[in-house]
C-alpha cells in the first residue's frame, strides 16, 4: 500500500467535504510518522549497542579463527557481552515450578538441558544435598554445580 503522506495536503484539499476521508488520511499519516520514529529509534539503538559490542566480537572472531571454529556451528556466543546499565533490559521471569517471580535472592538458573528454573526450586529438587537431580521437564539429570545464573 502506498502511503498517502507524501500527498497529504493534496488529498486533504481535494476531500474537504468528506470528513471521514480527512480523518482516515490524517490517522494514516500519523501512523506512518510514529512507525518511522520507532524504526529510527531501533536503528539508533542497534548502532549504539553494536558500537559497544564490536570490540568483544572482533576479539572473539580472531580467537575463533585461530582455533578454527565456525560461527554457524554455535548456538550462542561463548562470551557474554557487557552493555552499559542504560541498555540492560530485564523482563520478568516466573519459575514454571514454583510460580514465583525471580528476584536477586532467587534468580533464574539455566540447566544444562536448556530449561530455566529459579534457584529455590533447584534447591528444593536437590533437597539440600549436592546430589544429582532430574529436570522436571525432560529426562536429563544434572547437579547444582552445572546450573548457571542467567540475566534476561
Amino acid at each position: 500500500m502506498l502511503c498517502p503522506c507524501n500527498n497529504k495536503r493534496n488529498k486533504l484539499q481535494k476531500h474537504v467535504g468528506n470528513k471521514l476521508e480527512i480523518f482516515t488520511t490524517g490517522f494514516h499519516c500519523q501512523s506512518c510518522f510514529f512507525a518511522s520514529v520507532l524504526i529510527q529509534f531501533f536503528w539508533v539503538l542497534a548502532t549504539i549497542l553494536g558500537k559497544q559490542a564490536l570490540p568483544m566480537l572482533l576479539k572473539l572472531a580472531s580467537v575463533m579463527v585461530n582455533k578454527k571454529h565456525e560461527w554457524h556451528a554455535m548456538r550462542q556466543l561463548p562470551v557474554e557481552i557487557e552493555l552499559n546499565k542504560a541498555f540492560q533490559f530485564h523482563s520478568v521471569f516466573a519459575c514454571p515450578v514454583s510460580r514465583d517471580q525471580s528476584t536477586a535472592e532467587n534468580p533464574p538458573m539455566l540447566l544444562p538441558c536448556g530449561h530455566v528454573l529459579c534457584k529455590h526450586s533447584i534447591h528444593k529438587l536437590v533437597k539440600g544435598n549436592n546430589r544429582t537431580f532430574k529436570c522436571p521437564y525432560c529426562p536429563s539429570e544434572t547437579t547444582v554445580a552445572f546450573c548457571r545464573q542467567i540475566h534476561f
